[in-house]
């Protein structure tokens, strides 16, 4: 079941500019959205108590969850990839996630000693691949998986019990899952390559804001949550502020102020004055 929620851009005034950024009109598109696709510069999300951090993604950093023991293996085993680690009471859920090399769902007891692979039952059965990220939801543990590869684009949400480790399918996200924050016990915010939405543990979806845009090789690679609960997203020249707004979500776009306009030069993107800010 979806429920589609309205969203405005711009409707308030922005108070919390990062120093250094401005505020882009409108979402970008056309020319300037491949621009940002061909940008050298990435940029990294972090919240700290003064509020939201902006950094150069240099690709030094570990997008990778603290191993709690040391993990070996290769991507044929599912084994390698980005990490993404939870605990639970007996143990660890490991997920892993290796782009088109494939990724997989692990449980691995306190000290590493055991582990399992962890499948769907039944007929139906197939492996949890490429997860890109684990949030507690009552006494299940909500997985996100999913790829997004050429002409490829898809997206799952399972719900594993924290005792058992049973896999339960909950529902098809449309699209490859980025992010995902735990709301409750009844809810989570998941951000997929498309839209914003809030995932129930019925597998109810309520789509919060619509951002097919981020599908353009944007590149998104960190997530943070305010106290207030506005969304910052990091990725490819650009940084995107979510912010609740009646019943979803406000898109605001951002650009460095020293490159507030920029254009297509060949296969390269360069500044240039388009007049495409505030």
């Amino acid at each position: 079941m979806v429920h589609v929620l309205a969203v405005v851009l711009l409707a308030t005034p922005i108070s919390d500019v990062p120093t250094g950024w401005v505020v882009l009109s409108a979402p970008p598109a056309g020319d300037q959205l491949t621009c940002a696709g061909y940008s050298e510069r990435e940029w990294k999300v972090a919240w700290t108590d003064g509020g939201v951090r902006i950094t150069p993604d240099d690709g030094q950093q570990s997008r990778s969850d603290s191993e709690p023991f040391p993990i070996k293996g290769t991507a044929e085993e599912g084994l390698a990839g980005e990490r993404h680690v939870l605990g639970v009471q007996d143990g660890y859920l490991i997920g892993f996630d290796a782009g088109e090399f494939g990724g997989a769902l692990w449980w691995a007891s306190k000290d590493g000693s055991r582990r399992e692979r962890l499948r769907t039952p039944g007929e139906t059965t197939y492996d949890v691949e490429n997860v890109h990220g684990m949030a507690s939801m009552g006494d299940d543990v909500l997985v996100i998986q999913g790829l997004a590869h050429l002409s490829i684009n898809v997206g799952k949400a399972v719900l594993v019990s924290t005792t058992g480790h049973r896999i339960r399918f909950l529902a098809d996200l449309n699209a490859e899952p980025l992010f995902v924050f735990r709301e409750d016990d009844r809810s989570a915010i998941v951000l997929t390559n498309r839209r914003l939405i809030r995932l129930h543990p019925s597998g109810a979806i309520e789509v919060l804001a619509q951002l097919e845009v981020l599908d353009s090789a944007l590149y998104p690679n960190s997530m943070v949550r305010s106290p207030s609960g506005v969304f910052w997203v990091g990725m490819r020249h650009l940084v995107l502020r979510l912010a609740p707004r009646g019943s979803g979500y406000e898109s605001t776009w951002f650009a460095p102020k020293d490159c507030a306009n920029w254009k297509v030069r060949g296969t390269d993107c360069v500044c240039g004055d388009t007049r495409s800010h505030k």
